[in-house]
This record gives C-alpha cells, structure tokens and sequence, in this order.
C-alpha cells in the first residue's frame, strides 16, 4: 500500500459511515450504502480502506472453481478491504476462520460480504473485521464458489438501488452499516467529511451548552462547505 493510501486510510478511519454517506448524498450520490443486513460480527468492528473484490456465486452445475479462490488468495495485497459479492447466495457461510487467517497474513484489513460468514466467534477472537449478510452453518462446499477478482461488483443497496464495488473504490465500515466511495471522489469526500466533523463538533458543544436546535442549525449550516468542494472537484451530481 503506497504511502498515499495510508494515509488516506489512516483519516477515514477516524471518519463515521454516516459523516461519509451525508457528504455523498449531498453531492449527489445517493445510493452508496450497502444493504443494512451486512452487518458486522461484533459491533466494535470498523474498517476502511481500498476496496479488493471479489466475485462469487451459487452453484448449481457441480463445477470445481477452486482454482479461482486460490489465486485470489495470491493476489491480495497489504492494506485492502474485501469487498465480495455473492449474486444473491443466502445458504452457506463462505467466509469462514481459515480464510480470515489468510487474509490477514496477506495484510487484508477487513471483509465485507453480502453472503454469509460461518465461525463466527473464532474471527471474532482472530481480530479480523467481517461484516456479512448472515450467519450461517453450512459448508460452501458445492454450493458457492468464488470465480473471479479485481473486477467490478454489485451489492444490495440500503436506498433500493444496487451499490456498484470497483477495484481501488474506499469502503468504510461500522456499526452503522457498510459506505463505498467511487474512486475518482475519494480525495473531495474526505476534505468534506473532515470539515463536516468539526461542524458537528461545534454544534454538539453548542447543544450540550444549552442553545436552542433551531439557532444552532441556523447558525452552523452543515453542509455550506459542500459547494465549494462541489465547483472546486467538479464531482457533484444534479439532486
């Protein structure tokens, strides 16, 4: 991972999923948050960073992909998030301990997954964020295959639309839910969410100092600093 993406990394960690979504609404990306039943296994997980995909999806021909699963294992480099999708799959837990070990020797910083996640405790013990769709028992074994990486993915949207997940696109993740950044807005999303955290800053101080709601929103507009940003990058769509 470049030093350039560290660092990237490094400030969006100390960035909420909501601060992020309410910066790309206003922009005029509206549907760039995952589904709310990829949750995490333990609510204390959170995790941002580049996004790895992966493709995965039912099996239902006796077709062997083990080969593609093995090769993604390869391919994974220091400081990513998986990002999986699984085509609709609702049985097995694909995701499981061994594969979490393996990701986190190849420096992966977290999953995230539309399926299902098996083992839960032991990952949980392990240290690996995951955040999936469910949890389940069964063995994926003929029934799921991962097929591909590094190409473009879809999940299930929380705003009704699908969330596209490309390679290199930032995933922040918490107990709130799952948001994805495309790629070309990542540098204008973070100036916006920064400055969106000291506003909400001052207007919690105001608040717990007793000003009325109504004075203070007047008073601290949340989102002025977005049209600048907006004219300045040249990112924001017509709402």
């Amino acid at each position: 991972m470049s030093r350039s993406t560290e660092e990237l990394t490094a400030r969006f960690e100390q960035l909420s999923t909501a601060v992020v979504f309410d910066v790309l609404d206003k922009l005029g990306f509206h549907d760039q948050a995952v589904c709310s039943k990829v949750k995490p296994l333990d609510p204390g997980m959170r995790i941002a960073g580049p996004a790895f995909t992966i493709v995965g999806r039912s099996l239902n021909d006796g077709s062997d992909y083990g080969s593609a699963a093995f090769e993604m294992f390869r391919a994974i480099r220091p400081g990513v998030v998986l990002v999986m999708g699984g085509a609709g799959h609702s049985v097995a837990g694909p995701w499981g301990e061994n594969a979490s070990i393996s990701a986190l020797q190849a420096g992966a910083r977290g999953m995230v997954t539309d399926t299902g996640t098996r083992d839960a405790g032991p990952i949980v013990d392990l240290g690996f964020p995951v955040f999936s769709g469910y949890v389940s028992p069964v063995f994926m074994s003929g029934r799921f295959a991962i097929v591909g990486h590094e190409q473009p993915i879809t999940l299930a949207g929380q705003t009704g639309r699908e969330v596209t997940v490309s390679p290199g696109d930032f995933v922040i993740a918490d107990r709130d839910g799952v948001v994805i950044v495309p790629g070309q807005l990542v540098t204008a999303v973070l100036a916006g969410c920064e400055e969106l955290e000291r506003i909400e800053g001052e207007i919690r101080k105001a608040l717990r100092n007793g000003e009325e709601r109504e004075s203070v929103y007047r008073r601290l507009p949340k989102f002025a600093h977005l049209k600048e940003i907006a004219r300045s990058s040249g990112v924001a769509r017509s709402t």
